[in-house]
């Protein structure tokens, strides 16, 4: 099974669509970082915030801390979507005054007093972002100073689905981007293809006897060395052309001239009445050189036929009735040949019929071959050119050849020939 070829649009739109993923994947990477960060610096106000007000309810009286967590505190820690609130006040000497007792401490070291620290910490399995803050707790009355660390912490689900949004949106808009840069790109090769498609439809539309060079007028400079190319190619073929033109030319005259003097020769000898043995050698001498010239003949007619011989061919329209009274010479003896010029539907159409031996349908598509001698009538004369140089004038007029068994014995050729080319 052939695999069909890309054209060259939809190889440049795979190979820039393949470039285009890869940046798109590094592109979500680098854009999901940026989301998270994002997420952190909004999320991490809002921890600050609660650290800042439950500040306000922490007091010292009486040599002991108490706290009041403010409404505004309670409130964000209820209205949290989908992540969970954790936190804990605690003095400095690691007493626990209220929360979860365990939660992880920021790690040592100096911390200004009144300085929020935001670090990444687990609980309970589960990761968490945390804000700390050092407070100094002063009693006026008593004229005592504590220290408590007030920590809050979350789990960061609302940071990643915010994050996720945010990647989703970026890549939506993207993927559109995406596909309207391919969109752009296969326009834009569809327009720069058109000089290439003009040149494609001017070299198909090239008669094969058109000597001329193709004109690079109106191309870009890629693909001028492409035409000077053709053009190169071109100028080689015409050059073959004639060579095999002069060739053929001058094997005609130096073959059918010998041929002619050996035949004139020969027809002379037989004339004087030469018998016996001389005269037997005569005979066939003379047909041999008879067969001979009818072979150059017929080869040198099947030269002039093919299609890449290089020989201009103008058709003229004909009258086909007067064509097939002047000819049919080749038939056997005893043959009664039957000629039917008519004109139906599918245009003018010629048909031979003979009473001969046939042609077996196994063979029908071989009796078309040069030298091809059928085996019906292994002794009828002939060089086996006959239907190839009627399949060549066939194909010149865009004919079409069918043989087919006559009515009680015999072959039937019907040449169809196109209407349009009705004389």
């Amino acid at each position: 099974m052939r695999l069909k070829r890309l054209n060259l649009r939809m190889q440049l739109a795979l190979w820039l669509l393949l470039p285009f993923l890869a940046l798109l994947a590094l592109d979500s990477w680098l854009t999901y970082q940026r989301a998270m960060s994002a997420a952190h610096a909004a999320f991490d106000r809002t921890l600050e915030f609660s650290l800042k007000s439950i500040r306000e309810g922490i007091r010292l009286r009486d040599g002991a801390i108490e706290v009041d967590l403010p409404y505004l505190a309670l409130e964000m820690f209820e209205s949290n979507d989908g992540g969970k609130i954790y936190y804990l006040i605690r003095e400095e000497n690691g007493r626990a005054v209220t929360g979860y007792p365990d939660l992880p401490p920021p790690s040592k070291g100096s911390a200004e007093p009144y300085s929020t620290r935001f670090y990444d910490t687990t609980f309970r399995d589960q990761p968490l972002r945390m804000a700390a803050l050092r407070l100094p707790v002063h009693d006026v009355p008593s004229a005592q100073t504590r220290v408590v660390w007030v920590m809050v912490g979350e789990t960061i689900e609302p940071r990643q689905a915010l994050a996720r949004q945010i990647l989703i949106g970026s890549l939506q808009q993207e993927g559109l981007l995406v596909v309207l840069a391919l969109g752009i790109v296969w326009l834009g090769v569809g327009r720069g293809l058109r000089p290439l498609n003009r040149l494609s439809a001017k070299v198909a539309a090239r008669a094969d006897d058109d000597p001329t060079s193709l004109d690079a007028v109106g191309l870009p400079s890629e693909v001028v060395p492409l035409v000077d190319s053709i053009n190169l190619y071109i100028g080689r073929t015409q050059r073959m052309q004639l060579s095999r033109r002069r060739f053929f030319t001058d094997a005609a005259h130096q073959l059918k001239t010998p041929l002619a003097v050996i035949q004139a020769e020969s027809e002379l000898a037989l004339r004087d009445g030469e018998c016996g043995r001389e005269g037997v050698h005569l005979r066939r001498l003379n047909r041999a050189v008879r067969q001979a010239a009818r072979i150059v003949q017929q080869l040198l007619s099947l030269s002039r036929l093919d299609a890449d011989s290089g020989y201009a061919i103008k058709r003229a329209p004909v009258q086909l009735h007067k064509v097939a009274r002047s000819v049919i010479r080749y038939a056997g003896d005893d043959a009664v040949i039957t000629v039917r010029v008519a004109q139906d539907a599918g245009g003018p159409l010629l048909q031979v019929t003979d009473n001969g031996p046939g042609i077996a349908v196994e063979e029908r598509d071989a009796v078309f071959e040069r030298f091809y001698r059928s085996g019906a009538a292994p002794a009828v004369e002939g060089s086996g050119l006959g239907l190839s140089i009627v399949r060549e004038i066939a194909r010149v007029h865009d004919a079409r050849i069918a043989l087919t068994d006559a009515p009680g014995g015999g072959l039937v050729v019907s040449v169809r020939f196109p209407a349009a080319q009705m004389a």
